[in-house]
């Protein structure tokens, strides 16, 4: 079978035939190279459907996809769109997170600020986050981070950038609240 085919089969309009070839794929791919054809998103959404397909690989997606869930990181894999016939690796919202807290850091950026409050009241993990932060940017530290925010000239920045009064004490709460966790996650 072609690469295009096999493709094709993959994003087939018929959830069957979806299943058949992501299950395909999961059985005979090394695991790591599963995510590069799909992600986990589909693979749990096709699963009652797939796992008839998986043979003796079957335990070990099981597995990992319980223990995944237990740790909370169901969804930790980039996912793969395709962007005009360009396929691209999109981070999770929990790694955009982290960088966007590493970013707080090093930068005074008003949209780092804005993102991190939205991917925070979306469901982001802020304990989770700081435990991945310095993985990512070895001088990273909750403590910084807080002092990095509370010297950040907030109303003066998004006064610049024509942000309503409205919008700026919402963010100024925002910004007094983080400090305030940020701090408090050291003992």
């Amino acid at each position: 079978m072609k690469l295009e085919d096999f493709q094709r089969g993959l994003e087939d309009p018929d959830p069957e035939v979806q299943a058949y070839f992501v299950g395909k794929v999961m059985r005979q791919a090394k695991p790591d190279d599963v995510f590069t054809f799909v992600s986990a998103a589909k693979i749990k959404k096709l699963w009652p459907r797939l796992e008839r397909y998986l043979g003796r690989s079957r335990e070990f997606w099981t597995w990992l996809f319980a223990i995944w869930e237990a740790q909370d990181h169901a969804l930790d894999i980039p996912q793969q769109i395709d962007l005009d016939g360009v396929p691209i690796q999109v981070d999770i919202a929990h790694e955009i997170l982290v960088n966007k807290l590493s970013a707080l850091l090093s930068r005074s950026e008003l949209r780092d600020l804005l993102d991190a409050k939205a991917l925070l009241e979306n469901g982001g993990n802020l304990e989770r986050a700081l435990e991945d932060a310095p993985r990512k940017d070895a001088g990273f530290s909750a403590l910084t981070l807080a002092w990095a925010l509370k010297s950040f000239p907030l109303q003066a920045v998004a006064q610049s950038l024509g942000v309503s009064d409205r919008e700026i004490d919402e963010l100024a709460k925002f910004q007094t609240s983080l400090i305030d966790k940020l701090i408090a996650s050291h003992p």
